[in-house]
């Protein structure tokens, strides 16, 4: 694995500067401390690190049909599965959202969450 930065990696790649970046941080069992983040992200100051709240911030914008969970599952699921996404992406003003990593339903973690 790279010790190169965060920072300096969306700099070298995208020719983003990363005093102009902010960073969401969800599904972490801690929040890190001031230097694991600076390990992490480099120069990017702590009041653009931002934490997901996945209680407080998320807002449910629509639902997927049981109908529709059930033909897709084969049967193995047949409820409403909601749509939510934090506040902080829809108030921003972004130029653009970048997902570093992946995106998995909680349901496939917590089936009954």
């Amino acid at each position: 694995m790279s010790d190169q930065k965060l920072d300096i990696l969306l700099e070298e790649s995208l020719s983003i500067c990363h005093e102009a970046l902010d960073q969401l941080i969800a599904m972490t069992e801690r929040i890190a401390t001031a230097d694991q983040n600076e390990w992490i992200f480099g120069d990017i100051p702590e009041e653009c690190i931002l934490i997901h709240d996945w209680i407080k911030d998320c807002k449910t914008l629509g639902f997927i049909p049981a109908a529709y969970v059930k033909t897709f599952s084969g049967g193995a699921a047949d409820w409403d599965i909601p749509i939510s996404i934090n506040r902080i992406m829809l108030e921003g003003e972004w130029d653009i959202i970048l997902n570093i990593g992946h995106i998995v339903p909680h349901e496939v973690f917590i089936p009954f969450a």
